[in-house]
């Protein structure tokens, strides 16, 4: 288990930006001001949500409005949550979930990049590391180096993505949107499980660490420690 998620100051305030899209209200001035640990920080949701919502299940509820914008790109097929996306969605997924995005009104997750797109990531990334030892040992190369920065984000714009390995199923798919959706699902009825709030406390937090979310247990850190020792 993990003892710190290690978030710096950028990683932590951008995860809690998420962490308000998800649930559908910002947190008050000062109200984190104590928070040390993943459990405060579930304390603190928890708060906020008891006593809202309704008696559906958030996931399932996620599953249906999904299903209904997924039915005309589906082959025909009635999608159940033990379907492979991959198998029966023949739309490039960034296209395919930008226009969910637009149909439904919930947040999706990122797809995974395809083959072409971390190809032309590293390509970019190598060239701007690359361009002043470049022009210190090899001038004449200068100019092409920053030439294909351009190219190689250019070459990552056309990368359709891919349905990654934590929405291979529609079950999965489901499950991701509930998380980051749950204040707007539980506007609609969803119920406010503790079990839920959790998830989606640490599926956040997973997202901007290098810890898993199997790792966070509730007295995890969410700064480095030597933060707190100080």
């Amino acid at each position: 288990m993990a003892q710190s998620l290690d978030l710096d100051d950028d990683n932590a305030s951008q995860a809690i930006q998420a962490l308000e899209r998800s649930l559908g209200f910002q947190f008050e001035d000062g109200e984190l001001d104590a928070c040390r640990t993943v459990g405060d920080l579930f304390r603190i949701v928890s708060g906020r949500i008891d006593g809202s919502g309704g008696e559906a299940c958030a996931a399932a509820m996620a599953f249906y409005r999904l299903r209904r914008a997924l039915a005309p790109h589906a082959r025909g097929e009635n999608l159940r949550p033990s379907y492979v996306l991959s198998e029966f969605i023949a739309t490039p997924p960034k296209q395919l979930f930008r226009q969910i995005e637009r149909e439904t009104r919930l947040q999706l997750p990122a797809p995974a990049n395809s083959g072409l797109g971390i190809a032309a990531f590293s390509a970019a990334t190598a060239a701007l590391l690359g361009v002043i030892p470049v022009h210190v040992f090899y001038p004449g190369w200068t100019l092409y180096l920053i030439l294909a920065i351009p190219a190689a984000i250019w070459a990552f714009t056309l990368d359709h993505g891919r349905f990654g390995k934590d929405i291979r199923t529609m079950g999965d798919l489901a499950k991701k949107v509930a998380m980051l959706n749950y204040g707007h699902l539980i506007e609609g009825g969803a119920r406010p499980s503790q079990a839920d709030q959790w998830d989606v406390v640490t599926e956040i937090l997973a997202g901007y660490s290098a810890v898993k979310r199997s790792q966070i247990r509730p007295d995890t850190l969410i700064l480095p420690a030597q933060r707190y020792a100080a």
